[in-house]
């Protein structure tokens, strides 16, 4: 088994005694590879390392299903398969564990598809939830395909040696993450050098709404870019060393607010609102060693009460027909 920080086994053991509210017997539980066939409550009872095969570690097929891996791990040591799927179910509740890549993983971790042949009425669509979890060592954590569904992302840390995207999502009904670390890693040992930076912390593409508040990305070319999202908040986000910090395209309606983003070597943008991107409000952020604080490439959005501190660069460019607010400081 690959090894796991003692300090996140004390943390999920904690985590784990105080969320034991469903009585054991009324657990279904798992000790190996398989499918989750029926609704209700699963657990996992021991730490499952084993060759998938190329098929999932674990598998979802029934709707209603609550998995809690108890501060278990799952490795996949042929890096063949995801450790964990679900295609056309839901909702789905994933929580308290350990999900462990290696070094050939090129399948991403979790893998959400909600595509349906029949469309339902958004009151009936279903949701995917992941919850203190712990995924180390990918080149992808987390896909969500494009369908009639949303993911929802709490408290979770997603961190590797090789990261390329943290989560990569298509168009859902919504996406929302709160509370998660992703730390990815440099693709060059050259720090600031064009490419030494991972790809993208968070992608978004084609979402109805999408919802980021509270979350930490470090080491990322574009740590968050939402594109032909067509509502949505992005808040309280801590970025760290990124080419950019948020970027958006063909995006409107979305809240960019108080947000703090750092840059590296004094290049790049912290934010790029880019083509198509307008109706969107960008509010009380906070930059620090970027070429650029705001590059704004479209027209109709609206700034105000930030603070952009360039490294070496001019303060912001705007391409016309956007409307300062006021009190923004570009430094």
């Amino acid at each position: 088994m690959k090894h796991v920080s003692w300090k996140y086994r004390l943390l999920f053991g904690c985590v784990v005694v105080a969320a034991n509210a469903v009585p054991a017997s009324a657990q279904q539980q798992l000790s190996t590879q398989g499918v989750v066939n029926s609704p209700g409550a699963w657990e996992v009872t021991q730490n499952i390392s084993m060759p998938c095969n190329g098929a999932p570690l674990i598998e979802i097929r029934a709707d209603d299903v609550t998995l809690d891996l108890k501060g278990f791990s799952l490795d996949c040591t042929d890096d063949s398969a995801p450790l964990i799927e679900s295609r056309n179910f839901g909702p789905v509740v994933i929580r308290n564990g350990f999900l462990v890549g290696g070094p050939a993983q090129q399948e991403p971790l979790v893998r959400v598809d909600p595509r349906m042949t029949t469309p339902l009425p958004l009151s009936e669509r279903t949701t995917f939830q992941l919850e203190s979890l712990l995924l180390q060592e990918f080149e992808v954590a987390v896909v969500a395909v494009s369908g009639p569904g949303s993911i929802v992302m709490n408290n979770c840390d997603l961190v590797s040696s090789r990261g390329k995207v943290g989560l990569k999502a298509g168009s859902l009904d919504k996406v929302e993450m709160t509370g998660n670390t992703i730390r990815l890693a440099p693709l060059s040992p050259t720090p600031g050098a064009v490419g030494s930076y991972a790809d993208r912390g968070i992608d978004v593409r084609g979402a109805r709404m999408v919802e980021l508040r509270g979350n930490s990305i470090d080491h990322a070319y574009m740590a968050i870019e939402l594109s032909d999202v067509r509502s949505g908040v992005v808040e309280n986000n801590l970025v760290a060393r990124s080419f950019v910090g948020v970027r958006l395209i063909n995006t409107v309606s979305v809240s960019i607010t108080d947000n703090v983003l750092t840059g590296s070597e004094r290049e790049g943008v912290a934010i790029l609102i880019d083509d198509g991107s307008e109706q969107n409000v960008i509010q009380r952020n906070t930059s620090l060693g970027y070429l650029l604080g705001l590059n704004l490439n479209h027209h109709r959005n609206q700034y105000s009460d930030n603070r952009f501190v360039a490294g070496g660069g001019p303060g912001m460019s705007d391409s016309g027909g956007n409307f300062d607010a006021g009190d923004n400081q570009f430094n």
